[in-house]
C-alpha cells in the first residue's frame, strides 16, 4: 500500500517470498535460475531477476539482489505483479459469497468506472479533433457543470462501498 517506502526495506527477502508462494515469479519473469538448479529461494529469484535486467554491484560487480528485490516490490506495488487471493472458507461458502448483497454495490461501481473510462476516451477523442483544425466551443459553463458530475459520480462510488446513500 506504500505506507513504507520499499527502498528502506533491510529485509525484503520475506516479502519476495509471500509473492513466490502466491505467485510463479520465476516463469511469469521469465527468470533462470542462478545455479541451474530447480528449487527456487526468494534470494535465488532476486538474482535472476538482477541477472536479467543487469543490476550489478559498483565495487565487485556481482548481482545487487537487493536492487533487484526493491524492483520486485515496486512492481507489486505499481500492480505489474499482481496477487489476488479469495476470502477464507470461499470454497465452502461459494454461493453465499456469489449471492452476497454488497455484490450489488461492487457491480454498481464496476459500472460507473466503465462508463469513466469510456467518457475519458471520448473526451481524449474531442481533444484530438481539435487538434486537427476544429475550434473549441467557448461554453466553459457546459465544462464545468461536466466536472461537477464527474466529482458527484466519484463521490457517489465510494459513498456506494461505505454503505451511504
Amino acid at each position: 500500500m506504500g505506507s513504507y517506502p520499499i527502498a528502506q526495506l533491510r529485509e525484503p527477502y520475506t516479502a519476495i517470498r509471500y509473492l513466490a508462494e502466491r505467485v510463479n515469479l520465476p516463469q511469469m519473469l521469465r527468470i533462470d535460475h542462478p545455479e541451474n538448479d530447480d528449487t527456487w529461494s526468494p534470494r535465488d529469484i532476486c538474482d535472476g531477476w538482477a541477472k536479467k535486467r543487469g543490476y550489478l554491484t559498483a565495487k565487485a560487480a556481482r548481482l545487487d539482489t537487493y536492487r533487484a528485490a526493491n524492483s520486485l516490490l515496486r512492481m507489486a506495488l505499481d500492480g505489474k505483479i499482481c496477487v489476488w487471493l479469495r476470502p477464507p472458507g470461499f470454497t465452502e461458502q461459494r454461493e453465499k459469497f456469489e449471492t452476497c448483497e454488497e455484490l450489488k454495490y461492487i457491480k454498481w461501481v464496476q459500472a460507473l468506472t466503465a462508463d469513466d473510462q469510456v467518457a475519458v476516451l471520448s473526451s481524449s477523442d474531442d481533444e484530438r479533433s481539435r487538434s486537427d483544425g476544429d475550434e473549441p466551443d467557448d461554453d466553459d459553463d457546459s465544462e464545468s457543470e461536466d466536472d461537477d458530475e464527474f466529482t458527484a459520480a466519484i463521490a457517489n462510488k465510494f459513498a456506494a462501498l461505505a454503505g451511504d446513500d
